[in-house]
């Protein structure tokens, strides 16, 4: 159907008098705004603690799923690999749907896309407990470096290993992070090892150039926005901002590690420097975001 202008006009003044109604009554009745903020506060309160059993619940779901039976079946390790991280890609994916549905969070994107590469390193900053889940969510083919209780975790354990992740504290982590971005996996990264406490902190370790220098793999960097922040290192599960959380996520084009190094340095400088080149690339980033915002 096709609006008239003289319909148009009539529905945005419409529209117009509805809201001047509406905030006048919100000033007229204080009260009654912040019994709404109040209201929305404690649903997100509650959202999130569901969300976390949700969480845990489809978890254990599916390392049963795929630790008692797709185990068992006569099919190869790739093959059951594949499955693994396709089906936790989805249900990644459907559990964001889920937190932005009940408005615990709201998420953009920009830039490049994720889907289609191969053997790539996807690096990020690291400001809250979910980044992660903003990229295997568009990630195919995801390999993540993972912190070593998930593998004591009963309920991760078994997922964590079929899908092929790697330990953080192993002595072959620089061996298995190779060979898996050789074999066409793309590695999940976070360069500063834990959630920072400052967007422009980016205390970025070496492990990131190390295995980048190793496989001469393309670094393709996603910047992450979160504001404001929640789910910080430190927080309790239930210490939320008062207003629901904005996720802004850049996908930049590849970057060669060559543009950072000279391959005639000692792998040691040459890792220090690329280190530092990343670091530098964020801090710019970052910057850029806020100095663009109002956050």
């Amino acid at each position: 159907m096709v609006i008239a202008p003289a319909q148009s006009a009539l529905y945005y003044h419409t529209d117009l008098f509805i809201d001047r109604i509406y905030v006048q009554s919100l000033l007229a009745h204080p009260q009654s705004w912040m019994t709404l903020k109040k209201l929305n506060y404690c649903w997100r309160v509650f959202g999130t603690g569901l969300s976390f059993i949700v969480f845990g619940c489809v978890a254990l779901l599916l390392s049963i799923v795929f630790g008692l039976i797709v185990r068992v079946l006569p099919i190869s390790d790739e093959r059951r690999q594949v499955w693994v991280l396709n089906t936790i890609r989805y249900t990644v994916k459907i559990y964001l749907l889920q937190l932005e549905f009940i408005g615990l969070i709201k998420v953009s994107k920009s830039g490049a896309q994720l889907s289609g590469l191969k053997g790539h390193m996807v690096i990020a900053n690291h400001p809250s407990l979910i980044d992660a889940l903003f990229i295997l969510a568009r990630l195919d083919n995801a390999c993540c470096i993972v912190k070593e209780p998930l593998w004591r975790n009963p309920v991760t354990r078994f997922l964590v290993k079929l899908a092929g992740f790697i330990p953080n504290d192993s002595y072959e982590l620089l061996d298995g992070a190779s060979k898996a971005l050789q074999s066409g996996k793309n590695l999940i990264i976070f360069p500063e090892g834990t959630r920072n406490v400052c967007d422009q902190q980016l205390l970025f370790k070496r492990g990131a150039a190390n295995i980048a220098l190793a496989a001469q793999c393309p670094i393709t960097p996603v910047v992450l926005e979160i504001y404001p922040r929640s789910l910080q290192k430190g927080d309790k599960w239930f210490h939320i901002p008062k207003q629901r959380v904005s996720v802004s996520m850049t996908v930049h084009k590849p970057l060669d590690w060559q543009q950072f190094v000279d391959e005639n340095k000692p792998i040691t400088l040459q890792a220090r420097t690329l280190t530092s080149g990343l670091r530098e690339f964020y801090v710019q980033r970052v910057t850029e975001f806020r100095n663009n915002t109002d956050c």
